[in-house]
């Protein structure tokens, strides 16, 4: 039944006092003095009573605003609905919160926490709590498309300046961090239904790749890199990932056959699988890497290199302890990080076009020097462990490049 408008009592507002209209029991009115707008405070039973601005300065309007307001906090409480309006801050902290106790208790990964925690606070705080400034049940499908557009030009950018568009995979584990999100609004009574989230599709260019030129530079400074250690342990951690960027190179291995990811222990190459080989007619030394199933996006096959991955390889076999080298996997860290700060220090970070290098360019880099060099797409096809469609899709510019060379 629609409240009726009762005047129950009026104070005069004074120089210290606000006005106050009391509109029925537990229904009232405020003014305060620097205050332009009357605001209405509503009182339920056993919860925080609620405090609104009615937009209002005149004091007729505001009355008439304030028991529509009433009305709809009466329906909210005969449908089990939410009568409270919090901010998207303050749910998205009781969800980290929350988020913490699931890692106490050991139902969520201590890495998975910190991913959700560094999702929100760079990004879904940023735009829903400072930019929009909008409560948690303002979250709708119109401000989560606002969002996804938004998080597309506004990645990570580094010290040099080049800015990280974020891919597909990245985004939709973003936005599975908002679908958790927005469910424990729904546990917790702060929003009555969630938005459906599409996923977002973000359109990439190939990663770039080094020239052969610029591998040398890279390796240069690599060195340099290393020297500048300022200790032990990180100088040790660099000249590790001076090996893994050179066999990368050498080999054409995807980043995750050959680094450990800390979420997915079977990623990473192990020493089990690697074969060191001298050729009985050439006398070269070479190594055989065995590639195994890891996920859909890797093949098994045999990969082989010559002399340079060779010795980076046996001079690090021949370190490890021989108690662990059957289970063990080459490297410790998939250095992705590192690598970004060393191109950053080494002023490398895009190259002339403006495009962002990554570890995955070095797989590029060797499938694109192979093509130059004449290596038959079938072959290189299946050392990469990718179809001929796939190659000739990603490297034709490698193909077309050379392509008089080859007939003159």
């Amino acid at each position: 039944m629609k409240p009726q408008l009762k005047l129950v009592s009026t104070q005069v507002a004074t120089n210290t006092q606000p006005s106050v209209i009391e509109i029925q029991k537990g229904l009232r009115i405020k003014k305060r003095g620097q205050s332009s707008y009357w605001q209405v405070y509503i009182a339920i039973k056993g919860k925080k009573p609620i405090r609104e601005s009615t937009g209002c300065a005149d004091v007729e309007d505001a009355k008439k605003v304030a028991l529509q307001k009433l009305a709809e906090i009466q329906y909210k409480l005969e449908n089990n609905l939410p009568t409270e309006k919090r901010t998207f801050g303050n749910v998205a902290k009781a969800f980290i919160v929350d988020c913490e106790r699931l890692v106490r208790i050991g139902d969520m990964k201590k890495a998975t926490c910190t991913f959700y925690k560094q999702t929100i606070n760079n990004y879904f705080i940023p735009f829903f709590e400072v930019e929009q400034k909008k409560k948690i049940e303002g979250i709708g499908r119109v401000a989560i498309t606002q969002f996804q557009k938004w998080r597309i030009d506004n990645g990570k950018t580094f010290a040099d300046g080049a800015r990280c568009k974020p891919s597909s995979a990245t985004l939709n584990k973003e936005e599975t961090v908002l679908n958790r999100l927005l469910e424990f609004a729904i546990d917790n009574a702060y929003i009555s239904q969630k938005p459906d989230i599409k996923k977002t599709k973000v359109v990439s260019n190939r990663h770039p790749h080094f020239t052969k030129k610029e591998f040398r530079k890279l390796v240069r400074k690599l060195r340099q890199f290393i020297e500048a250690s300022p200790n032990g342990n990180i100088r040790k951690q660099r000249t590790l990932m001076y090996s893994a960027i050179v066999v990368l190179a050498k080999t054409g291995l995807r980043p995750h056959e050959l680094l450990p990811d800390t979420d997915k222990k079977t990623k990473g190459l192990k020493w089990a699988n690697i074969v060191f080989d001298t050729d009985k007619k050439t006398g070269k030394k070479y190594v055989k890497l065995e590639i195994v199933k890891l996920n859909s996006k890797t093949k098994e096959r045999d990969v082989f290199a010559g002399a340079t991955a060779y010795w980076h390889l046996k001079r690090l076999h021949e370190k490890a302890d021989t108690r662990w080298l059957q289970i063990e996997k080459v490297f410790n860290s998939d250095f992705r990080r590192s690598f970004n700060t060393f191109l950053t220090w080494a002023n490398m970070r895009t190259n002339a076009e403006g495009e962002k290098y990554c570890m995955y360019s070095l797989r590029h880099s060797f499938a694109t020097w192979k093509i130059e060099e004449g290596v038959s797409i079938q072959q290189l096809a299946e050392v990469m462990g990718n179809s001929p469609n796939i190659i000739h899709k990603h490297y034709s510019h490698a193909m077309t490049a050379n392509f008089k060379e080859n007939f003159i």
